[in-house]
């Protein structure tokens, strides 16, 4: 007896789950819209102060064939790749200027455990074409997940040569305790 009690608690919210959805589908759908071109432009609004961080970077760096990226609190929808793709870009060009050669990409994306990293993984190949239409070597750019929070330490010292974050600071829950360090 107590069993169906449970199965019909189930099914019951479900159907209120269901009519929840079907009530607010507009206002669900409003709210997805507006957090994807928010991200978006929140993104393309640093775009000009990460090309001349990165100006800087590639500029004043001994280029060693490889470039380690980490894109902190990475999102799992359509714009996870639109920064990443960014960065790739301006150093690409950045390289070609200074005579370097062709970079390759080490890319660590980052999120807490809960995020669906197999959702990234599913559209790496679309990300993959994209590179390859613009003439670009996709065997150059390895792309991997990195777990965890930033609270804690995510990398070795001195590893990654470019960090990013275009949206995360809202989502903080605590300050950091941790000391900023120059040697990241």
């Amino acid at each position: 007896m107590c069993h169906l009690e449970i199965k019909l608690g189930f099914f019951q919210i479900i159907r209120y789950l269901m009519k929840f959805i079907s009530n607010h589908f507009s206002l669900i759908v409003v709210c997805l819209f507006q957090f994807y071109f928010v991200q978006r432009k929140v993104i393309m609004q640093v775009k000009t102060i990460v090309e001349e961080n990165i100006v800087l970077l590639v500029s004043n760096q001994t280029f060693n064939g490889c470039w380690e990226i980490a894109d902190l609190d990475c999102s799992s929808g359509p714009n996870t790749f639109v920064a990443i793709s960014h960065i790739l870009n301006t150093i690409r060009k950045i390289s070609f200027k200074l005579n370097y050669g062709t970079p390759v990409f080490q890319i660590y994306l980052n999120d807490l455990f809960e995020n669906d990293f197999n959702t990234i993984f599913k559209s790496l190949p679309d990300f993959y074409q994209m590179i390859q239409e613009k003439g670009e070597n996709v065997e150059e750019c390895f792309i991997s997940a990195t777990p965890g929070n930033f609270y804690g330490r995510l990398f070795p010292n001195n590893y990654i040569d470019f960090f990013h974050s275009s949206y995360s600071l809202h989502w903080l829950s605590q300050v950091s305790s941790l000391k900023p360090s120059i040697n990241m």
